[in-house]
């Protein structure tokens, strides 16, 4: 609508129309008795206040009454606050979205101890396996032992990458609850836009469960604010997820060679026990010394096999710890694009003829 038609559809309803008749005659009874009474400049400066405020209240009852009543074309003003009305629900949504992923990250940070105190476990396990393999007769031990050692390093980095991630991301939550009530309290901008309206200061109130209706900076720059800083975390904590998963990938693919080898060795040594056991009971004495070493060989192995199922499982649990904050990381751009709509909703109200006057 054209602000000539709106002017014009203000200017032609009843409400509007019975004001202009009234003001003449009340008018007429605060001029009157100023020229006996000798207070004319002052009836009249009371009068124009008077008036300033009656038509400011009659504007506000007016603009609810087009905007409920069935059967009459809404304004622009009414459209103005049915998309503010929007805007306060979204942010409602928006918070609610930061709170949840607060609360998730919050969740990841508490996994993280177990997780590091599992992690400097087999820290202490792989010590233990390589110190073992090195000094046995494996006949791989020469490629199983390089392999343990890449496996230590892999592991201290992994530890300080987990520690970084897991202070990362409980300083995130508390970010992300900051955020929310930046969010929250970015609302209230629109009572400003809206002038000093007491029913809509109370939807807002509702919607948003504030005490009261305060101003606040710019809305459209709080939000465009809690949309750099949210965006800015999510790219944060996705790209640190990124590179300790890095680290479990590289986990994946070493474990699975080394699990082959003591696998293919632990199947060897055993049918060489074997073939000694076998021996010695024909023989009735055999090499006990040559028997001793394969059994110790063999005790060897199945410890780096277990290390290696406690490596496999510590490293899929892991992963998917790591991944889920990660995909919730990336997440971040679902409320982002829902912030960005709300800023454009918020940008073509503040461009509204019809909202200068309150601004």
């Amino acid at each position: 609508m054209k602000p000539q038609d709106m002017q014009l559809a203000f200017l032609t309803t009843p409400s509007t129309v019975v004001w202009y008749r009234i003001a003449p005659l009340l008018y007429f009874l605060y001029v009157v008795p100023s020229f006996v009474m000798g207070h004319r400049i002052i009836v009249n400066c009371v009068f124009l206040l008077s008036t300033g405020f009656t038509f400011l209240a009659l504007l506000s009852g007016v603009t609810r009454s087009l905007c409920s009543y069935a059967g009459l074309k809404p304004t622009s003003f009414c459209e103005a606050m049915l998309s503010s009305r929007e805007f306060i629900a979204q942010l409602s949504g928006l918070s609610s979205e930061l709170g949840q992923c607060a609360a998730q990250f919050q969740a990841y940070s508490t996994l993280a101890p177990p997780l590091l105190t599992n992690l400097s476990n087999i820290y202490v396990e792989t010590q233990n396996v390589a110190f073992l393999v090195h000094s046995s007769n494996i006949s791989s031990r020469l490629v199983i032992g390089p392999f343990l050692t890449e496996n230590e390093r892999d592991i201290l980095d992994l530890s300080r990458s987990l520690l970084q991630l897991r202070h990362l991301v409980e300083g995130g939550s508390n970010q992300i609850r900051d955020l929310e009530g930046y969010v929250i309290r970015s609302s209230t901008m629109v009572v400003k836009w809206l002038g000093p309206d007491t029913a809509f200061c109370k939807i807002a109130s509702l919607v948003i469960a504030l005490p009261s209706c305060s101003r606040n900076p710019s809305a459209s720059v709080v939000l465009s604010d809690v949309v750099s800083a949210f965006n800015r975390f999510s790219r944060t904590v996705a790209s640190h997820s990124d590179a300790t998963l890095a680290i479990l990938s590289r986990f994946d693919s070493r474990l699975l060679h080394l699990g082959n080898l003591v696998n293919k060795e632990a199947g060897t040594r055993r049918q060489t026990y074997e073939v000694t056991l076998s021996s010695i009971w024909s023989t009735f004495g055999g090499n006990r010394a040559q028997l001793a070493s394969i059994s110790l060989d063999l005790d060897i192995l199945q410890r780096a096999h277990s290390y290696v199922l406690a490596v496999t499982r510590f490293n899929f649990e892991t992963f998917q710890a790591v991944e889920h904050v990660r995909l919730h990381a990336q997440d971040g751009e679902g409320p982002i694009s829902s912030a960005e709509e709300v800023h454009n909703t918020i940008e073509a109200l503040r461009g509204s003829r019809v909202m200068r006057l309150e601004l």
